[in-house]
């Protein structure tokens, strides 16, 4: 190799150096990440139930399980035709719990001429004296100011038990969307004022996540054993209070121009 070749390819590698790397292998400056803020907003609103659940039973104890079931059916078909005089459509009007049980007798209340001697006893199979036949039923009204009535009526044709009153909303998302909106309100106004504070503006809502509560129907203390028969003149009296509906919002913001 002469000199001049030599030359030649130094100029070339010096040139090549020189040249700058392509843009893909330049390291890129980080991005600037939003500055945001979170914030919680909870509202509820009260509403006056337009719908109760009134659960009517009849407990009917008898020697036998033939016996227990039929007078059992005879009263509760009673019960169901004595609600329905009261203008309530045979649709509303659900079976929840039908049972026969088995009852036994018990050692403790044998009388002393029976009891075995201690010495004795030995283990046996516990006999049968009778059978409880149970059917329950509830009662779906759409005017609240029949719970009362129903009730009675439903005492009077032979329940002996009124196992519980629930009142409800007939459409509860309609009052939940109510207390969307109150929320988001509320959570925009808090930000607002977390962002004037910090001497900045409110911009746009990055993310937006809801939960909800609605109320979820309890019975009214109304467990009464009615087995007695009923010989007030005045009817039940119910009262159906107000129920809430309660809404909460967690919202990002993105603060800052």
């Amino acid at each position: 190799m002469n000199r001049l070749t030599c030359i030649l390819i130094a100029l070339s590698l010096s040139a090549c150096a020189s040249v700058p790397a392509p843009a893909a292998a330049q390291r890129t400056a980080p991005e600037v990440q939003d500055r945001t803020i979170f914030v919680n907003a909870t509202t509820q609103v009260r509403r006056a139930p337009d719908q109760a659940v009134i659960s009517l039973a009849v407990e009917t104890p008898a020697p036998s399980a033939a016996e227990a079931t039929r007078q059992n059916a005879d009263r509760m078909s009673a019960v169901i035709e004595a609600v329905r005089r009261l203008g309530i459509d045979r649709s509303r009007i659900q079976t929840r719990r039908v049972e026969l049980m088995p009852q036994y007798e018990r050692m403790d209340r044998m009388p002393p001429d029976r009891m075995p001697p201690m010495e004795r006893v030995e283990p046996r199979e516990p006999r049968i004296v009778g059978y409880i036949a149970v059917n329950q039923v509830v009662v779906t009204v759409d005017d609240v100011g029949l719970v009362g009535r129903v009730v009675d009526a439903g005492v009077e044709a032979g329940a002996n038990r009124v196992t519980g009153i629930h009142f409800q909303l007939r459409e509860p998302e309609s009052a939940y969307h109510e207390a969307v909106r109150m929320a988001v309100q509320k959570a925009r106004r808090e930000a607002e004022v977390i962002a004037a504070a910090l001497g900045e503006p409110l911009g746009p809502a990055l993310n937006v996540t809801t939960s909800s509560y609605y109320p979820i129907p309890q019975p009214t203390p109304m467990m009464r054993d009615m087995r007695m028969e009923q010989t007030a003149a005045m009817p039940t009296p119910v009262e159906p209070g107000e129920l809430d509906v309660q809404a909460t919002v967690s919202i990002t913001f993105r603060i800052g121009t």
